[in-house]
């Protein structure tokens, strides 16, 4: 695995020696280290759960929580992690496999699928990753070992026919997830209305054909709304997240915060479009989601799923951890 410090210049073309080579020397003088992280540092306790049964011991006694009153960590384009060459600079968002994802504690998953190579496969953008049954295997795996902890996928297909989206569904999706799969119980469903039926997978399908393919599936927009600030200024991210919470009064859509920043002309001279070296370097993602959570309340509730890049690197698990913990101790 290489550094994040050098993971840019080892795979970046010629075009970027020039901001590589101030990368290196910012780097080795001490100008580029995380202390420049915004919002800025914060402290965190332990988590008093394992990551990969937070649900399980959380909830036991609170079964009757709505998925969307619970602070959610999630991963962005969360099967890009097999990304190599110089795509692993501007789309891998993180080098952790969706197991490793889920036994880490995020429970809402990115999932951009395309038929490439003669197969299914996970991608990013135009950049090819690993092949989509292996990240159902895994998924499958987990959700059957862990029947309490509720998996929210949220599934973009690119490209796609639909005769391809059929195969897709009939061949992959349902033979490794089916048996694991609620029917879609509505934006209030609890803890409860899932273990009632011995079920912890939620399928949110892109797309308004997602009853085509099976009952299992959930309209990702009725279930989902999401938020993404397009830019690699943290500071705007920060100002443009908070500007979107009064959009949360009165919906009872789980709601995503995509917590992530994009590279841009900016992010090519200091990060040779890095974005695991950008992240790194100046996004504290657990800072970010204790002030979002902070200022939501004036609105009547919290953006509950938390979506980051590269979770390997930060605390975004343990921040969430922290506000299910206060919350349900009613502080």
């Amino acid at each position: 695995m290489l550094s994040r410090s050098r993971k840019a210049a080892l795979i970046a073309p010629p075009l970027l020696i020039l901001g590589i080579a101030y990368h290196f020397l910012a780097d080795g003088l001490g100008w580029m280290g995380t202390s420049g992280r915004r919002p800025g540092p914060v402290n965190l306790p332990p988590s008093p759960y394992d990551p990969p049964l937070w649900m399980t011991q959380a909830y036991a006694e609170a079964p009757d929580t709505a998925l969307r009153d619970v602070c959610i960590p999630g991963t962005h384009d969360s099967g890009s992690y097999a990304i190599l060459g110089l795509g692993e600079n501007v789309a891998q968002t993180t080098e952790w496999t969706l197991k490793e994802q889920l036994e880490g504690g995020y429970r809402y998953l990115d999932l951009r699928l395309a038929w490439r190579e003669d197969a299914f496969r996970m991608v990013h953008g135009i950049c090819t990753s690993a092949l989509a049954e292996e990240g159902f295997q895994d998924i499958g795996d987990f959700a059957r070992d862990r029947p309490r902890e509720i998996v929210l996928l949220k599934l973009v297909p690119i490209g796609l026919d639909t005769s391809r989206r059929h195969r897709l569904a009939q061949e992959l999706i349902l033979p490794h997830l089916g048996d694991r799969m609620a029917e879609p119980l509505g934006t209030g469903a609890t803890f409860a209305d899932f273990w009632e039926r011995d079920k912890n997978i939620v399928l949110a399908w892109c797309g308004d054909d997602f009853n085509d393919y099976s009952p299992l599936f959930w309209h990702k927009e009725a279930l989902v709304m999401e938020h993404w600030s397009n830019t690699d200024d943290v500071d705007f991210l920060i100002e443009d997240q908070l500007a979107f919470l009064p959009e949360l009064k009165g919906q009872d859509r789980l709601h995503v915060a995509q917590l992530v920043l994009t590279p841009s002309k900016r992010s090519f001279f200091l990060y040779g479009l890095s974005i695991e070296d950008m992240t790194y370097r100046e996004l504290n993602q657990a800072s970010l989601i204790l002030l979002l959570s902070k200022k939501a309340w004036a609105y009547g509730r919290a953006p509950n799923i938390m979506m980051v890049d590269f979770p390997e690197q930060q605390e975004a698990f343990q921040a969430c951890m922290e506000i299910n913990r206060l919350s349900l101790r009613g502080s």
